[in-house]
């Protein structure tokens, strides 16, 4: 398009020049040939008008030098973009498009002295102003370019007096055309360019149509709505139309066919749905035809068989058929062919292998299918090929070197995994090849025998500048193939691949190489020195690999560096001056690694860096010095790290930064005023710190904030009085203002004055009243969060009366009251709602029936005591959690009969729910329906075969009867409690083996313990109490349960409560069943257990000996069983043992002497008739009974005073020859310490390694 308009500018020039030539004059184009042939100067009064115009323009580069007033500049004929007539003298010309870096601050209305002029083209000078009113007074004017000029307001209704205009090109200005009359006058026009300027939904004049003479008409982008007029079809003399890119409407369009001259049409991006017109065919001159985005339907008609002498067809963008195309092998002339973005699930057709002229061919994203057919190895003139994002899997590309005079190439996301020799047909075969794209084709790695023979005997490009090979499956085996190319190659992609071991060293030496992606691998070693000479390099990605050592000199003199991406490596130690000569780095992220220890001057010459990511290390030391100085940063991140000390003033002296994230750090104290001077600062983050509050200057001239995150800070005080230091600049910049899990106190005050707020997050604070009715009137906000506060009163209509663009609402932990009119309509619709602890009931809330897109809803604990009404399910269907929990909800399950959108979480625990469980709820990934009336059976578990149930408690209801056997497709349910129910039976065999919590306590389960059990590798939790389960304790308990955390147990006949402070509580409990024989020794296995609870069996014989390997013991519970013998010796040496209790068994012997046994309640030993010692008042004959050798252990004759002696004078020299040293020599200590952590963090970066290798051994 731009080539045509050049053209008839050219032609338009001779033909003046012609004309000229006619009536005895010359114009000069050369201005050789005018100094041999022109001797008198030009005209003085245009001389003066031309400097004039000159004045009115800013040329920065002084491309106007030949214009001026000194002797040798005398003549304007000579100067540059200035044409006269030989004869006369006169200006016959003004072509000033070939400077465009000019800029303009008026048209000086000087410019109308010359009126001679025929030849005006002031386009791409920026003017920014309207058009003058006396450029219609340049009658003899018949070319006039102003087009890219940024002309505002109207065109000045004078132009009706260019009536020898021929050629008129005003696109890409904002001018307003309200009143065109005067463009018939005009009718020697044969050139008409209004592109992008806007008619504001108007139709296309039908004036236009009187224009006969056209040649070229062009009206993209002009939001025309409507139909073509009618008129059209007297502009017989049309050779190119474009009405792209407007709104206009298929219907109408009879007078097309008259256009019988046109060879250019350009309707793209119009109409919407309708098939493609057939009297297109009709128009057989044509040559590009451009019919893209048109949301055409149907087939593509037969009659375009006729246009035979179509050389650019592009289809792209609608929903065309792939049936009846046999029309297109008649367009024997196709040089250019974009069918992309249609057709659904076909095959290439065969027949695009005829169409030999192709040079350029783009079929991406069709769903093709299937495999590309062989003919396509006629296309032998064939540049550019797109097949992209289709679904072919070709099993060769046999075909691909015919091709010959191929530079593009593009098939991504297809499926090439069984292409196993591509880089022979693509890298070794098309030597002409510029470009190539082949991303997420399931690549292989090229083989080892056609790397071994055929890799230097290639046919392959030298040509070749562009490779994408990522989203593979590469290995670093590509390397070999793309060292043919280093000299040639300037951007390669491989990112997300299997590139594994050291980046290899030709690398560093690909000189011409401008962009490197290799991120996203598994690539190892040490960043140092393999850059070699890539002085052109641009833009270099390394992140997300497993790149190790310090940040060295590793970049060498990288001048052209501008993007520089390390981030989520393994990257350790000091970050040294490892920048060089990267003076045009403008990024730089090494977020994501294992820096440690201060941040020093790293910087090196890095004057242009914009944006500096350090984020996710472990940096500590002070907030650095020299970041104040890099006064081009706009974007800074070093958060989570370990910064301590006070935020810095120099940091005020950074004007230029516009985010700043300090965030997941320990800085103190205040945010100084000097923050207040960052006026170009739009993010703010100063998060998870332990700052304490703000002073009065340190928003001050924030005017351009928008986002400012404190939470989870020390802040305190009032609230209003930290809302008035916000900025009052920014009152209508600010949107986001994050505050929570603070210690703010006081009132929610009047923030209406912050009119752009978008989020508002309070919550976790201590503030207190009412919420202020305003509220409502903050018209933007999408989020309020005032949750866990202590607010109250109550929560009225007003208060969100003009919220619509509310989708956010978390009230949730206070002591609020909604009191809202049953038959509201709220004004918004909201996404998550939590209305935890508030009152929202008696009656449940009606207004809730209005909220459609709801995905989390949480109305727990919020005093309804109503039945659930009929809509709830429905209205709730797109939900993924629904929490109605702790209410007095009545209702029936079978109610629920409606399919959920999403694997539903719901908590419906302690309320009063009644009827048997729905199948719908089989879909449920976490399901809490404890405490209610629930009765039936499980048999929704059986309904499907997919489930995706994680979590099941239907404890403390109705259920009976026999547990269903169908958990075996159970595969993700990790919590299961069926506990205080009526269940009977045996316990199921095929219980899911993925358990790590199973409660099945206070049923009827009778039996053993199913075998299946000891396949529960993750079980943490089991309580099994108070059923009628038989048979012995079984020997794998303590096999296979070696995870065990957790169990509820009974303790002395009541349910006991047990936190731990030093760690995960860990118990099992099999009490009140019908268990049998001896206590297995392997339960002494279970080394971290807690709690061991079983007691009210029927258990026999004697307490292990091993029970002493218990260690980590608090409660242990025999109690009420068979069990006899000696109590052993080793349990006297738990020493953490606090409940004990060994009643009603048939122990013997002495109560052995210990720190524990002894200080428990008599009680604990009760109804053990032949046991005695303290703390009975039974005690042993003689004090001296005999120890059976089973249980008793040899006393330690070893240990003396002297013994004791030798272990103080002992530790006191070990101690202080070393620690005494440390802490009195300070340059051992220093390096003591530094020799711990550099061994710290050589041993963490080993083991990552280690870790990783084995991954990928065993992957």
């Amino acid at each position: 398009m731009k080539g045509d308009g050049r053209c008839l500018k050219l032609l338009l020039a001779f033909s003046i020049l012609f004309q000229q030539n006619v009536n005895g004059g010359e114009v000069g184009h050369n201005h050789s040939l005018r100094d041999a042939k022109v001797t008198m100067r030009c005209i003085e009064r245009e001389r003066q008008a031309l400097l004039a115009f000159k004045r009115g323009l800013v040329d920065v580069f002084n491309q106007l030098s030949t214009w001026g007033s000194k002797a040798q500049k005398q003549d304007c004929c000579r100067w540059e973009g200035v044409y006269c007539s030989n004869q006369t003298g006169h200006v016959i010309q003004l072509n000033l498009a070939d400077f465009q870096d000019l800029q303009g601050k008026m048209i000086s209305p000087k410019l109308i002295e010359l009126q001679h002029l025929q030849y005006l083209d002031l386009s791409f000078i920026n003017y920014g102003s309207q058009i003058p009113d006396f450029i219609g007074s340049l009658t003899n004017l018949r070319y006039l370019n102003l087009s890219f000029c940024q002309m505002v307001g109207q065109i000045p209704s004078s132009f009706r007096n260019l009536t020898q205009l021929q050629h008129l090109d005003l696109n890409y200005n904002q001018l307003q055309p309200k009143n065109l009359n005067w463009l018939p006058a005009l009718s020697s026009l044969t050139y008409l360019d209004l592109t992008r300027i806007d008619f504001n939904g108007s139709r296309i004049p039908d004036f236009i149509g009187s224009l006969t003479n056209l040649r070229h008409l062009r009206l993209s982008s002009c939001n025309f709505v409507g139909q073509i007029p009618s008129f059209f079809g007297n502009l017989t003399q049309l050779q190119n139309l474009d009405l792209s890119d407007n709104q206009l409407q298929p219907e109408n369009l009879n007078c097309l066919p008259a256009l019988s001259s046109l060879t250019d049409l350009d309707l793209s991006r119009n109409f919407n749905g309708s098939q493609i017109p057939d009297f297109i065919g009709s128009l057989t001159n044509l040559r590009p035809l451009r019919l893209s985005s048109c949301n055409f339907v149907g087939q593509i008609p037969s009659l375009f068989g006729n246009l035979t002498q179509l050389q650019n067809l592009d289809l792209s963008d609608n929903q065309l058929q792939p049936e009846n195309l046999n029309c297109l092998p008649a367009l024997s002339s196709l040089t250019d062919l974009d069918l992309s973005r249609n057709f659904n699930g076909s095959q290439i057709p065969d027949f695009i292998g005829s169409l030999t002229n192709l040079r350029h061919l783009r079929l991406s994203s069709c769903n093709f299918v299937g495999q590309i057919p062989s003919l396509f190895g006629n296309l032998t003139q064939l540049q550019n090929l797109d097949l992209s994002d289709n679904q072919l899997q070709p099993e060769n590309l046999n075909w691909l070197p015919s091709l010959s005079s191929l530079t593009d190439l593009d098939l991504s996301g297809n499926n090439l995994s069984t292409v196993f020799d591509w880089p022979e047909a693509v890298l070794n075969k098309l030597p002409k090849l510029e470009e190539l794209r082949l991303v997420n084709c399931s690549l292989p790695p090229p083989p080892t025998p056609i790397l071994s023979t055929t890799l230097y005997k290639t046919n392959s490009s030298t040509s070749l500048a562009y490779v994408s090979l990522s989203d593979n499956h590469l290995t670093s085996s590509i390397f070999l193939w793309l060292s043919n190319y280093s000299t040639s190659l300037v951007r390669l992609y491989l990112y997300n691949n299997n590139l594994s071991g050291f980046i290899p060293d030709f690398i560093g030496n690909m000189s011409s190489l401008v962009d490197l992606d290799l991120s996203y691998n598994n690539l190892t070693g040490f960043i140092a020195n393999f850059t070699g000479s890539m002085c052109s390099l641009g833009y270099l990605d390394l992140s997300n690999n497993y790149l190790t050592s310090f940040i060295a000199d590793f970049t060498g003199n990288m001048s052209s560096l501008g993007y520089l991406d390390l981030s989520n490596n393994y990257l350790t130690s000091f970050i040294a001056d490892f920048t060089g000569k990267m003076s045009s780095l403008v990024d730089l992220d090494l977020s994501n690694n294992y820096l440690t220890g201060f941040i020093a001057d790293f910087t090196g010459n890095m004057s242009s860096l914009a944006n500096l990511d350090l984020s996710n290390n472990n940096l500590t030391g002070f907030f650095p010095d020299f970041i104040g100085d890099m006064s081009s940063l706009a974007n800074l991140d070093l958060s989570n790290n370990n910064l301590t000390g006070f935020i810095p003033d120099f940091i005020g002296d950074m004007r230029s930064l516009v985010d700043l994230d300090l965030s997941n750090n320990y800085l103190t104290g205040f945010i100084p005023d000097f923050i207040g001077n960052m006026s170009s600062l739009v993010e703010l983050d100063l998060s998870h710190n332990q700052i304490e509050g703000a002073n009065p200057n340190s928003f001050a001239r924030l005017c351009n904030l928008q986002r400012l995150l404190l939470q989870r800070n020390h802040l305190s005080g009032k609230l209003s009085k930290f809302v008035q230091l916000l900025p009052r600049c920014a009152q209508n910049s600010l949107e986001e203002l994050y505050l929570f899990e603070n210690v703010l106190a006081g009132s929610l005050n009047n923030l209406t004055s912050f009119s752009s707020l978008i989020f508002l997050i309070l919550n976790g604070n201590q503030l207190s009243g009412k919420i202020p009715e305003s509220i409502g009137q903050m018209s933007q906000l999408e989020a309020i969060d005032f949750s866990i506060n202590s607010l109250k009163g109550e929560v009225s209509e007003t208060h969100f009366s003009k919220l619509s663009m509310l989708n956010y609402l978390d009230l949730s932990f206070n002591s609020l009251g909604l009191n809202f009119h049953s038959d509201w309509v709220p004004p918004f619709q909201l996404d998550y709602i939590n209305l935890t602890s508030c009152m929202v009931g008696p009656v449940f809330p009606k207004w809730l029936q209005t909220q459609e897109h709801t995905f989390e809803l949480d109305i727990s604990n919020a005093g309804i005591s109503d039945i659930l009404p009929s809509w709830f399910w429905s209205n709730f269907r797109n939900a993924d959690l629904i929490n109605l929990s702790q209410n007095q909800i009545r209702g029936i399950f079978t109610n629920l009969t409606v399919e959920f959108t999403y694997n539903l979480e719901l908590h419906l625990s302690s309320n009063q729910i009644e009827g048997p469980i729905p199948s719908t709820l089989s879909k449920a990934s976490y399901l809490d329906l404890s405490n209610n009336n629930i009765s039936g059976s499980l048999s929704f578990l059986c309904a499907s075969a997919d489930m995706s149930l994680t979590y099941l408690d239907l404890s403390s209801n109705n259920f009976s009867g026999e547990l269903p056997d169908c958990w075996s497709h159970l595969e993700t349910l990790v919590m299961l409690d069926l506990s205080n129910n009526a269940f009977s039976g045996k316990i199921p065999m095929t219980i899911g083996s993925s358990l790590q919590t199973l409660k099945l306590s206070r049923n009827q389960f009778v039996e053993e313990l199913p075998s299946s059990l000891k396949n529960c590798a993750s079980l943490e939790v089991i309580d099994l109490g108070e059923n009628k389960l038989s048979g012995p304790i079984p020997t794998w308990l303590g096999v296979s349960f070696k995870n065990l955390d957790e169990a509820s147990f009974t303790w002395k006949g009541r349910m006991q409560t047990y936190k731990s402070t030093l760690g995960l509580v860990k118990r099992i409990d099999l009490s009140s069943n019908r268990l049998t024989g001896e206590i297995p020794s392997e339960i002494t296995h279970l080394v971290e257990l807690v709690s061991l609870n079983l007691s009210r069996n029927r258990l026999t014989g004697q307490i292990t000996p091993e029970i002493g390997n218990l260690q980590s013991l608090d409660s242990l519970d025999l109690s009420r069983n068979q069990i006899d013998g000696r109590i052993p010796t080793s349990l006297a040496r738990i020493d953490r043992l606090s409940f004990l209790d060994l009643s009603y068994n048939n122990l013997s012997g002495k109560i052995p002497i210990g720190t524990q046994l002894q200080s428990f309640d008599p009680l604990d030993y009760a109804e053990n008739p032949l046991l005695c010692g303290p703390p009975l008042k039974n005690m042993c004959v003689d004090q001296i009974e005999p120890t059976d050798l089973s249980n008793e252990e040899d006393k330690d004759e070893f240990i003396t005073l002297g013994f004791y002696i030798s272990m103080g004078i002992g530790f006191a020299a070990g101690f202080w020859g070393v620690c005494g040293t440390l802490i009195f020599n300070r340059s051992w200590r220093y390096a003591y310490f530094k020799l711990l952590n550099d061994l710290n963090d050589w041993l963490y970066v080993r083991i990552a390694l280690i870790k990783r290798q084995l991954k990928l051994a065993y992957a």
